[in-house]
């Protein structure tokens, strides 16, 4: 008789508890619906942690698998976005298909991103944790790599500015540098290059991938440009080099070492390319570096040119 009371309330316990951590989660989310921002890790100049990200800690950290795909066909977006997140942090085999399936919810979402406030659509969500944890997503690469270019496909071309964000630009360009060259997509690109290179000049980087000499020409346009333009094209010309690029690669490089504070992510791009250039003037130039006499310098030439035997007698001069 005991056993058996014993066994009674145990599962009386256990069901208590388990209905407990169920409304406690339905507390939580409804506590999201209601504050209806998604709030990243830190907000603010302090970058401090608000009261939205400590309820997706919770939620994160108390709900089941279960609980979590179900909160992501929420009627509230956020919840929807938080759940995705929990789902990828918690790294379930299901997210793939899940994320998947909702990259056509167009719901708008308003966001605080560090001190930044704006807002973009459930999909553009999907897409940034795709590309912040794209390792994790190599089954569903194809099916995003698609759904990108078709996006941009169908997007106006003149969009105003504070609405670039929203429509998910930034997120559309990261995912277009790692784009798969697949033989289908590349008259694609070259057309969308050709209305929407303003937008996004990130596409030089792809059609770069399918080492067709007639678009050096293009990346010595973007290697020219500024700003964005300049970087995309300095990746470009790592995927496809040429010798036209020589000039202005060593040009910008000399101007970058005369910098106070150079850019050293720029110098390694600068310098990766440049190690494509098996040529006696480029040894000069990375004569040049040495000089310096600059650690970070010699640490980025060093990975620039480590595996070209050509420039052997360089790598012996270096010294960490």
């Amino acid at each position: 008789m005991k056993a058996v009371l014993y066994i009674l309330l145990c599962v009386t316990f256990t069901s208590y508890a388990q209905d407990i951590r169920n409304l406690e989660v339905e507390a939580i989310i409804n506590g999201i619906a209601k504050d209806n921002v998604y709030d990243s890790e830190g907000i603010g100049i302090g970058g401090k942690k608000s009261n939205q990200r400590s309820r997706y800690d919770r939620l994160r950290d108390k709900a089941t698998i279960e609980e979590l795909v179900a909160a992501t066909s929420h009627q509230n977006p956020v919840v929807r976005c938080y759940a995705f997140e929990a789902l990828v942090e918690k790294k379930d085999t299901s997210t793939c298909q899940i994320l998947l399936h909702h990259l056509s919810d167009t719901s708008i979402v308003s966001t605080h991103m560090g001190c930044l406030l704006g807002s973009t659509s459930v999909k553009y969500f999907i897409l940034r944790l795709y590309n912040l944890h794209s390792k994790q997503f190599q089954d569903i690469k194809g099916s995003i790599d698609s759904f990108v270019l078709s996006d941009i496909e169908q997007e106006p071309s003149n969009l105003p500015l504070e609405i670039q964000h929203q429509n998910g630009q930034d997120y559309k360009r990261e995912t277009l540098i790692d784009l798969e060259p697949k033989p289908e997509y590349y008259q694609r690109l070259k057309t969308i290059y050709d209305k929407k290179s303003n937008i996004y000049p990130t596409l030089i980087v792809p059609i770069a991938k399918y080492n067709n000499l007639s678009d050096t020409s293009l990346i010595l346009s973007s290697l020219k440009g500024s700003n964005e333009w300049n970087l995309n094209g300095l990746l470009a010309s790592i995927e496809l080099p040429h010798s036209s690029y020589l000039p202005i690669l060593t040009k910008q490089l000399r101007e970058e070492m005369k910098q106070s504070y150079p850019s050293h992510e720029y110098s390694r791009l600068l310098l990766l390319s440049l190690g494509n250039h098996e040529k006696p003037e480029t040894i000069i130039l990375f004569q040049e570096v040495l000089s310096l006499d600059d650690f970070d310098y010699k640490v980025v030439l060093y990975d620039a040119i480590s595996n070209k035997p050509y420039f052997k007698d360089v790598l012996d001069q270096i010294d960490f």
